[in-house]
């Protein structure tokens, strides 16, 4: 019975103490500015289906993306603007709904040949489309 005991009481330890530095992770990770909540598909869904949460950042020339439900502290995506396409928006269908955020508007886009789909908010959305658009002038003097 007390074998039984120091399991349980093992687990729910590991369990609470893997929920804290979830919460925790995502407090660092939300804290700098140039953070937003950001869902990504990869590939083509046609179900609704194949979204992950997480939480995009501005990084210089790049969108870093970490998923909510990892221990990870590094990206699991990096999209680059000169890699990044956007070739299409719009409202999350009814399949999608239970999976992205409420009132989310989807960007289709590219990433290089692979296709990939993002879902934001309206507020998000306006900056990463100007983060998307600000790319730095070319400089004539290099090919």
């Amino acid at each position: 019975m007390m074998l039984f005991l120091d399991i349980v009481i093992g687990l729910l330890a590991f369990v609470g103490l893997s929920l804290l530095a979830l919460t925790v992770r995502r407090m660092v990770l939300s804290r700098p500015v140039g953070t937003f909540a950001c869902s990504l598909r990869l590939g083509e869904h046609p179900d609704g289906e194949g979204w992950s949460y997480g939480i995009g950042r501005y990084h210089g020339d790049r969108v870093e993306w970490f998923p909510i439900f990892s221990l990870r502290w590094r990206p699991r995506h990096v999209m680059t603007r000169r890699q990044l396409r956007v070739r299409s928006r719009r409202d999350a269908t009814p399949a999608e709904t239970h999976t992205v955020s409420v009132g989310s508007v989807v960007l289709v886009c590219a990433l290089g040949a692979e296709p990939l789909e993002l879902a934001m908010t309206h507020d998000a959305l306006t900056g990463f489309l100007s983060w998307v658009e600000a790319a730095p002038p070319k400089d004539p003097m290099v090919a």
